[in-house]
């Protein structure tokens, strides 16, 4: 499906001189992470209140698993974090290369550049999205914007 792809199994590290994995790790720890992932992906907004307060219900899940975390302790945390969530809302329209700067920075248009940068990813790989939408000058400067209207994707 299209979210095993976005959020695939953790593998073993890349090489010897990468973090390792603290013991504990097992399948059922594996299910517990990739379940609170994809059901945030697809349930909560990225804020969690109209103060701009991020949701970092990726990066407790993450962490726990990494330090070795039971599949019970995932899901408890999981359930506590999801339960003050802002849902993801539908956005007024979809985002599209034409209109990608225009949105940015509108919270109701989150769920609109979720679904665009799933498909990039999809379609051109993660290296090439990073490089195109992150890096590239295209989406950081554009010659005759205001300031206040750079994209600077960099920045975000």
């Amino acid at each position: 499906s299209e979210l095993d792809a976005l959020f695939p199994s953790p593998s073993s590290p890349p090489n010897v001189h990468s973090p390792s994995r603290y013991p504990g790790a097992s399948p059922e720890a594996v299910a517990a992470l990739t379940h609170a992932l994809k059901e945030n992906h697809m349930k909560h907004h990225i804020y969690f209140n109209h103060k701009g307060f991020h949701n970092h219900i990726a990066d407790r899940v993450l962490a726990l698993y990494a330090m070795g975390a039971s599949g019970s302790l995932i899901e408890k945390v999981y359930k506590h974090d999801s339960a003050y969530q802002r849902p993801a809302v539908e956005p007024p329209e979809a985002i599209t290369e034409e209109n990608f700067i225009e949105h940015l920075g509108d919270e109701n248009f989150y769920a609109a550049y979720k679904t665009f940068f799933s498909k990039v990813v999809r379609d051109r790989g993660l290296s090439t999205t990073l490089e195109e939408y992150i890096f590239s000058k295209k989406y950081n400067f554009i010659e005759g914007l205001d300031a206040s209207a750079q994209p600077v994707m960099l920045a975000r």
